[in-house]
Parts: structure tokens; C-alpha cells; sequence
């Protein structure tokens, strides 16, 4: 079984929330704060159900063609999310605790 969302939507938990708070003024601290704590438990929540499914043998992969004959594979396996948890733990533990 390989769902090919979950991958993306982990670096779109990253992703989106950086770039609306990139564009927004430094006044709005609080929803930039708001944002950052939102992108943590939502990778933090994925990396969860990535953990609980891995350890089922399912498969996580995306591919994003870029060029013909080129594509960009985003592939979850055991050691992957070893340093997915690190990171999303850190972040999460940095953007929880700094405020």
C-alpha cells in the first residue's frame, strides 16, 4: 500500500507555514506564532501516523516528475524516519519551548 500524500504533506507542514509567515508583517506575532506551533503538530501528528503504518509495512513514496526521464522521490523508510522523528521532535521541542 503506498500513499504518496504523506510524504508531501510532511514538507508541506515545513513549508507553507514558512512561507505565509515569511510574508507576513513583524507585528503579527501572534499568528506567526500561531502558524509555528500549527506546522510542529502537524508534522509531529505525521510523523506519527508515518511511525505506526511503517512498523505495518506499508509504504510511503511520492514522485514528482520534474523532467521527463527526472523525477523527485520523497521515500520513507525505517532509517528516513529515524531522522524525520529527530527533527520534527527538535522543532517541535524549539518552537513549544521558546515561547
Amino acid at each position: 500500500m503506498t500513499e504518496a500524500w504523506v510524504p508531501l504533506a510532511v514538507v508541506a507542514s515545513s513549508l507553507l507555514p514558512g512561507l505565509i509567515i515569511f510574508c507576513l508583517p513583524e507585528d503579527r506575532r501572534t499568528l506567526r506564532t500561531a502558524l509555528n506551533f500549527g506546522g510542529a503538530a502537524a508534522k509531529l501528528i505525521l510523523v506519527g501516523i508515518m511511525l505506526w503504518n511503517v512498523g505495518r509495512f506499508h509504504d510511503y513514496e511520492a514522485r514528482l516528475a520534474l523532467l521527463p526521464g527526472l523525477d523527485v522521490v520523497l521515500r520513507a523508510d525505517e532509517l528516513s524516519l529515524l531522522f524525520l522523528t529527530l527533527s520534527a521532535v527538535l522543532w517541535a521541542l524549539i518552537r513549544f519551548g521558546a515561547h
